[in-house]
């Protein structure tokens, strides 16, 4: 490819340095001639250093004029390159040089300070998703990431050193023991909405690569299947789209970003294993929440949770390593309210703790569990377990290898699943839809009424349930 470009370069230059100017009058041809010459090749090296800008430690500058190492340093100084281009966001407001290397964050001592300068001098608004992105991989390089309070006012403080404006009714956030609300700005209610569910397998050849070498796969053709997977699911109206656990590498964390934002859909996935320069093994699952502002921006808040639980199997292999797991002591357990839904999501084993179930009893519409889990007759039981003992839609998405990807509702045995698939060679998704205004309407009843052998679309709710959180889910109140 470096050839290539070398090759194009001069072959266009060449061209440039043959034009004739055809003249009748023969006034000031050579004049002219030069002009348009000069134009031209200051403008092919110009587009040259626009693109070399984002890695000035590349060996290629030695292979131009040097004007074209000029221009680059000089793009690279005012930032005036390609921001979009830049694989880890806002990396070009920092000093370090290489803004195009994929495996930055599997790096030690990564200068993550901003350059005030730059900021200062900034062409353009900066989002806030972006400086959440930047922070968590600052963070991770550190110690494991937490989404609470600090974290946001760290946002809200660097937003308003950007921007000069001030970053208002982005999240609202609540403590309590057990979990925290957050509360996303969007404009519009859903009451029906579609979930899309990724029917993928999740490579084991991938897993054990990035564990035992810290090496995750970002091939072409792995990043090929991905967009496929995109793509097919911005087609379909789904509202929300659920990836296995440990299914997307780090380092496309801002692609997800940029896909949620642009297509307006809540993204939940598993990263990969994080692998901190400490030899801790991070697994974080990532929730993405979409939303416009006002002014028709748009942005997403994005969450990521360390895993409360690592299983048995997933313990030994980290272990047999050489990695330690990460403390789980203080980890919270959100609650997220997107277009009036309340919703809470588990990483896999995690379902597997009776009282991280039980927490969300009349607190939730809808619980979404990322797994990657052989041991589908233990979790399916859990599954229909949870739509009962919660009174909640439950969705989970597994590797399509070992299945039991499905959507079910507190319903009778035949009616409760609302779709359920495994296997399939090729990549594909399933959507279904549900219906949380039914449900809510079905919670507010005394159970003689839910008994009521003309409604049947539910099982009623267990004991215990509390009906004001209902009310308050249906008048979208904080608690």
């Amino acid at each position: 490819m470096i050839d290539e470009t070398i090759r194009f370069f001069y072959r266009v230059k060449d061209y440039i340095e043959k034009i004739i100017v055809e003249n009748k009058n023969k006034t000031n041809v050579e004049k002219l001639t030069k002009k348009i010459k000069e134009d031209l090749i200051d403008f092919l090296q110009i587009s040259i250093s626009m693109a070399l800008s984002l890695n000035l430690n590349c060996e290629i500058f030695k292979q131009f004029p040097e004007e074209v190492a000029k221009y680059a340093l000089n793009i690279r100084t005012s930032n005036l390159l390609r921001h979009e281009h830049v694989f880890y966001p806002l990396l070009n407001y920092t000093e370090n040089i290489n803004l195009l290397d994929k495996l930055l964050v599997n790096k030690k001592n990564i200068n993550f300070d901003f350059d005030e300068k730059k900021i200062q001098f900034s062409p353009r608004i900066v989002h806030m998703h972006e400086i959440m992105i930047f922070y968590i991989y600052e963070t991770i390089q550190r110690q494991p990431f937490e989404f609470n309070e600090n974290f946001l006012k760290k946002i809200e403080n660097q937003y308003y050193k950007f921007n000069k404006l001030n970053l208002e009714n982005v999240i609202i956030e609540k403590n309590d023991i057990d979990y925290m609300l957050i509360k996303c700005p969007t404009i519009e209610n859903i009451s029906k909405p579609r979930i899309a569910i990724a029917n993928i397998a999740v490579s084991k050849m991938d897993l054990e690569k990035n564990i035992s070498i810290k090496n995750p796969n970002l091939s072409f053709e792995r990043i090929q299947q991905l967009f496929k997977l995109l793509n097919i699911v911005a087609k379909e109206k789904s509202d929300f789209f659920i990836m296995p656990e440990v299914s997307v590498p780090l380092a496309w964390l801002p692609l997800m970003v940029e896909y949620a934002r642009k297509h307006q859909k809540v993204v939940i996935f598993g990263l990969e294993h994080y692998l901190s320069p400490k030899d801790e093994a991070h697994n974080y699952l990532v929730t993405l929440l979409p939303y416009k502002k006002d002014n028709g921006y748009k942005s997403v808040v994005v969450h990521l949770r360390l895993k409360k639980h690592y299983s048995p199997e997933e313990q030994k292999i980290l272990k047999g390593y050489g990695y330690k797991l990460p403390s789980t002591d203080h980890i919270n357990f959100p609650i997220f309210v997107w277009k009036g839904i309340y919703f809470s999501c588990y990483n896999c084993f995690e379902i597997a703790d009776i009282h991280l179930r039980a927490m969300f009893k009349s607190k939730v519409d809808l619980l979404i569990a990322s797994e990657y889990n052989r041991d589908v007759n233990y979790f399916s039981n859990i599954a229909e377990s949870i739509t009962r003992d919660v009174h909640c839609y439950f969705v989970q998405v597994n590797s399509s290898d070992f299945g039991d990807s499905r959507i079910i509702k507190p319903s009778k045995t035949e009616e409760r699943n609302i779709l359920q698939l495994k296997g399939g060679n090729n990549i594909s998704i399933l959507v279904g839809k549900i219906d949380i205004e039914s449900l809510r309407n079905f919670q507010l009843k005394e159970y003689e009424l839910q008994k009521d052998e003309n409604d049947e679309a539910f099982k009623p709710t267990p004991p215990d349930f509390d009906k004001k959180w209902v009310k308050k889910r249906i008048n979208l109140q904080e608690n």
